[in-house]
Order: C-alpha cells, then sequence, then structure tokens
C-alpha cells in the first residue's frame, strides 16, 4: 500500500490545516447565516403554497418575507463577487525574503541577527536582550519588523556586535567585556537550568548546532545552540561561538560572487583567565591554561567578570547548492515536539467550536420558531 511517510510535525501540521479549513467554512456560513436562512425559509415557503394551490405554474405574490429573502440572496452573490474580483486583481508577483538568492563579494560585512531564546521545558520565548548580552558598540539596537508569522513564533529579530567579513577567517575576536552583578548572574543561571537555546540568522538562515551520534558515527543537527550547561550545583555558560560559514562561489565575467549555504555555530565556555587581549579587539586562547566559565555568586557579592567571544571560519562547498541549503533543517530527527503547546491549542479550538456550536443551535431554534410562528398566524 502506498505511504506518504509523514513525520510527526506534517502529520500535526495536516490536522492543523483541517482545522483551518473547517473554521473557514464555518466562517463563510456564519457570515451569509441570514441569507441561507432566508433561500431555505423561501423554498420550504414556496413549496407549502404550490402544494396547498396546485398551481405550478402560478407565481406567488411578492410579499415582504419573499422581499427580504431575495434582497439577502443578492446581498450574499454580491459579496462574493467581489471577493473573487479583489481576489483576481490582487494577484501579482512579489518577492519573499529568503526566496532569492544574496550574493556577497570579498570582505563584504556579513550580519549576525539574533532570533530568540526558548526552551522545550518552559514553552516560553524570550527575545535576546533579555539577558545582559553584549550589544553595538554604537549603543544602537535595531529591531527588524515582523510578519505576522514570526510574530505568532515569538520571534523579536534584532541586531547584533558580531562582525563578520566574507571569507575573511578570524581566530579570536572579542565581543565585549562585563560585569555581572548578582541579579543577572541569578538571571543566567536560571535560564542555563531551564535548557535553553539561543537561534541566530546569518543571511536569513538560521544557527545549527551539529552533533555526532556516538552509535552510528553519523552527523545530526540541531536548530539554535544551548546557552549553557549545568552538572550537579554547577552552571557554566557558553560564552565563545565558534562561527562555521560555509559557501560556494559564483563565477561572473568580471568577477566572483559567493552565496552563503550552511550556518553552523559550535558553542564553548572558556575562562577568562585563558585569554589574552590583543590589539583592535583580537584574542589569543590559551589551550594550555582552558578552563569552563562557571557562573557563581559570591558571598560579599561581588560582580562577576565575563568576556565573550567568538572565531570565524569560512569553509568552501561547491557541491552544495543554495537551493537545497534548507536540507539540513529539513532532515533534523531529533526535534522535539511542544506537546504542551500542542495540546493548549487543541482545548482553545474545541472550547470555541462549542461556543460557535451554540450560537449556531440558538440562533436556528429561534429562527424555526418564527417560521412556526408565521406559518400558524397565516393559516
Amino acid at each position: 500500500m502506498f505511504s506518504m511517510g509523514l513525520t510527526d510535525m506534517q502529520k500535526i501540521g495536516l490536522g492543523l490545516v483541517a482545522f483551518g479549513l473547517g473554521f473557514l467554512s464555518l466562517g463563510v456560513v456564519l457570515f451569509f447565516d441570514k441569507g441561507l436562512l432566508a433561500m431555505g425559509n423561501h423554498l420550504v415557503k414556496e413549496k407549502k403554497e404550490k402544494k396547498s394551490k396546485k398551481k405550478a405554474l402560478t407565481t406567488p405574490p411578492l410579499t415582504k418575507e419573499r422581499r427580504t429573502a431575495v434582497m439577502g440572496v443578492a446581498a450574499a452573490t454580491r459579496v462574493v463577487c467581489l471577493s473573487v474580483l479583489c481576489l483576481c486583481v490582487g494577484v501579482r508577483g512579489f518577492y519573499i525574503p529568503g526566496v532569492a538568492p544574496t550574493e556577497y563579494e570579498e570582505g563584504d560585512k556579513l550580519e549576525i541577527k539574533a532570533v530568540k531564546m526558548t526552551s522545550i521545558k518552559t514553552q516560553l520565548p524570550y527575545e535576546y536582550y533579555s539577558l545582559p548580552f553584549c550589544k553595538p558598540k554604537d549603543g544602537d539596537v535595531h529591531y527588524k519588523t515582523l510578519n505576522l508569522g514570526e510574530v505568532l513564533r515569538g520571534d523579536r529579530i534584532v541586531n547584533t556586535p558580531y562582525q563578520l567579513s566574507v571569507l575573511k577567517d578570524q581566530y579570536c575576536m572579542i565581543l565585549c567585556e562585563t560585569e555581572l552583578n548578582h541579579k543577572q548572574v541569578k538571571a543566567f543561571s536560571q535560564r542555563i537550568d531551564e535548557d535553553y537555546t539561543l537561534h541566530m540568522l546569518a543571511d536569513n538562515l538560521p544557527a545549527a548546532t551539529v552533533f555526532k551520534n556516538l552509535k552510528s558515527g553519523e552527523l545530526q543537527y540541531e536548530d539554535g545552540f544551548k546557552l549553557g550547561f549545568s552538572y550537579t550545583s554547577h552552571v557554566v555558560i557558553n560564552n565563545h561561538l565558534k562561527i562555521r560559514i560555509k559557501y560556494h562561489a559564483v563565477p561572473k565575467p568580471d568577477k566572483n560572487v559567493y552565496r552563503i549555504v550552511g550556518f553552523e555555530v559550535e558553542p564553548q565556555s572558556i575562562h577568562s583567565s585563558a585569554v589574552s587581549k590583543q590589539p583592535d579587539d583580537r584574542c589569543i586562547i590559551n589551550k594550555d591554561d582552558l578552563k569552563v566559565m562557571e557562573l557563581k555568586n559570591s558571598k560579599e557579592k561581588r560582580k562577576l567578570p565575563l568576556m565573550f567571544t567568538y572565531s570565524v571560519v569560512w569553509e568552501e562547498r561547491p557541491e552544495l547548492a543554495w537551493a537545497s541549503r534548507w536540507d539540513t533543517y529539513l532532515s533534523m530527527s531529533d526535534v522535539q515536539i511542544h506537546w504542551f503547546a500542542i495540546c493548549n491549542s487543541v482545548a482553545i479550538v474545541l472550547f470555541l467550536s462549542g461556543i460557535l456550536a451554540l450560537i449556531i443551535v440558538r440562533t436556528l431554534r429561534r429562527d424555526i420558531a418564527r417560521y412556526n410562528k408565521d406559518e400558524e398566524a397565516i393559516s
């Protein structure tokens, strides 16, 4: 037997689409309820009059009820026609961000944007700067104008101080140095304990973390990267990001341009004592003295010094086409499903369906009672 082989996420998507179509049909019925009821009353009344008078060719007089029915049907027809005309007129070509490739030249700036922080434990997203992360040096924070889907997902896309130049590897760069007070250390520790994940974008491509399956030896990808990790009573923050940008060259008659086909992030925790500052915000990591950056609140409530750093590696992948750069995300097999959010949405849908069904039943009962009353008055 033929099987489509749908994943759990695709099945959930089909279920939500079915719910949406059902509510759309219900909305159409509710929008044209008066016209449909008028048509039904008109047909039933006409049938009874024809049966009683036994005159198949006799046209009934245009009474007040018939006039109301005709006007309702005409109004509903006009609305449908106008809707179809608006849809036909509004069809035109448009550009969706991320559909057309963006081409870069060597040395161009590649902007890294932050999206949000999410957790599978709390189901509550936070914006990037809800924690004291490094901000641009000029302090100018720009939030991108979001579409409806991004707003519903809880996205808050904002610029970051990461500075990347096309085809320019950077061994170690200092993002910023800060000191965390007692309250800020507690906030970071709480988010790490709640298993929060950071999400970023580069050329509209989400950041992905690469894992190696110890059993099969295959590489697996996970959307975003962890803010940190905790074990027993210790909390460690990932304050260094190893950014890997995959690209391929597109030859042009006068010059070569490049397209981004991959965005991977490897988070690391490096203690500030292992980082030596250099001019121009550069740094050197002492690999012989590597220690993790642990978040601790001192008894004297002293501020905790923290340094955020990053490195950039550009990797050429000529065999990876730009059109297939999303295959990595579509093939993620370890995506966890937010069952709590799904159950919550289903409960809301059922509750609203019950309310709408109650309204429809009461409306139909009232109209039927009024119709029977008019029939008794006429007879």
